[in-house]
């Protein structure tokens, strides 16, 4: 709350200061400076309905505490009007993409419409969510990330070449300015703490490789439950057997040793539960944004950018938007199979319109879709209020 209205204020301040200097102002620089304001008061604007509802509304600078004993919280419907507004301000002003190395991570004309899409889609808006995610997708200036593994690592978020990424937040040792999320992810073998784990009910909802899921398939065997199941599922998550960093990661009472691949040999296993009664409660780990060269003696502080917003999700939310709105077509399919078989190492059954003729049952599909995909990146909780 604090923090976002903050972020309010001072977008406020500078659409003011815009207009009062706007002489001095080339107009490239005038686009820029207003189109990111907009955006940005949206984007906390966003977060504040999404978490709170009805929320006071200012819309320009505060200049005394008796101005700003005066606001009441506004309904979150006009509030949603004002959000979708400045997003169009923000995609009317800004760019598609920067190449200047000082403008890497701006909000561009694609991370407005993005936004304005998801929450849109959150508020049940399925034309503006529509339009909006159909913008993104027709831009051209988008498109998968080859390696889904690869998409969360260091080397894939850093990577100049990657059109999945529509906008991220930047860290940098120089700074210096770091997260530590791979200090709360990791193995306790790789020193740290196994507090961020996927659990057995998100586990269990990955599919088998023939597009059936765990209870419906031939493929699932009980016995060896990892095997034949959607890439994405050990792709983002580590599994027992599975090796993370130079650990071959296990965490059953009885795995005491564990094999060590940079030593060449077994060594004591600190992910065991009778070593430590604090490794992964539920047997998994995260490998997104958990780069083991990211470990140990780093402390796990990590430099590498987080994602804040990506291609795939304005896919699903297109999917889901038309869904919704019962105008099921080609163009869904299409959408929901290039998430499904659009990498080289994430290979799925491809859906047909057959598949998405009945609402109901596309609903399932693109929520499912939604769950697997987008598994620890932050969307799980509005996701599920806003579908009771």
């Amino acid at each position: 709350w604090s923090f976002a209205y903050q972020g309010v204020g001072r977008c406020n301040l500078m659409l003011q200061t815009i207009e009062s200097k706007s002489s001095v102002l080339t107009q490239d620089q005038y686009n820029q400076y207003k189109g990111e304001c907009h955006f940005l008061r949206a984007f906390y604007y966003s977060r504040l309905i999404s978490y709170f509802g009805d929320v006071p509304l200012v819309l320009k600078p505060i200049e005394t505490v008796g101005d700003a004993s005066k606001f009441v919280r506004e309904s979150k419907e006009v509030v949603l009007d004002t959000i979708l507004s400045d997003f169009t301000i923000a995609a009317a002003l800004l760019k598609d993409k920067y190449t200047v190395a000082t403008s890497i991570g701006r909000a561009t004309k694609g991370a407005a419409n993005a936004y304005k899409a998801r929450i849109a889609l959150y508020n049940e808006k399925w034309d503006a969510a529509i339009e909006a995610s159909q913008a993104v997708i027709s831009s051209g200036v988008y498109d998968l990330y080859p390696q889904y593994g690869n998409l969360f690592m260091a080397s894939g978020l850093t990577d100049a070449t990657n059109k999945e990424i529509i906008l991220k937040t930047e860290y940098s040792s120089s700074i210096p300015l770091y997260h530590q999320l791979p200090l709360y992810m990791q193995s306790r073998n790789m020193g740290a703490y196994s507090a961020m784990c996927p659990t057995q009910n998100l586990i269990d909802s990955y599919d088998c490789i023939d597009g059936k899921n765990i209870s419906q398939s031939p493929l699932f065997n009980k016995n060896k439950p990892f095997e034949n199941r959607d890439p994405r599922l050990r792709l983002g998550f580590v599994v027992p057997g599975d090796r993370y960093g130079d650990f071959q990661f296990e965490s059953h009472i009885d795995s005491s040793t564990c094999w060590n691949y940079a030593l060449k040999k077994r060594v004591t296993n600190m992910d065991c539960y009778s070593y430590s009664p604090y490794t992964s409660y539920t047997g998994y780990l995260s490998r997104k944004y958990s780069d083991p060269a990211y470990s140990g003696s780093l402390n796990q502080k990590a430099d590498y950018p987080l994602i804040l917003c990506r291609y795939a999700e304005v896919l699903l939310t297109y999917a889901e938007a038309k869904i919704e709105a019962n105008q099921i077509d080609e163009s869904v399919v299409d959408a929901l199979n290039k998430i499904r078989t659009g990498r080289s190492d994430v290979k799925m059954p491809e859906f047909t319109l057959a598949d998405l003729s009945d609402q109901a049952k596309a609903r399932v599909i693109v929520r499912h879709e939604r769950k697997v995909e987008l598994a620890f990146e932050g969307f799980r909780y509005f996701d599920l209020r806003r579908w009771d």
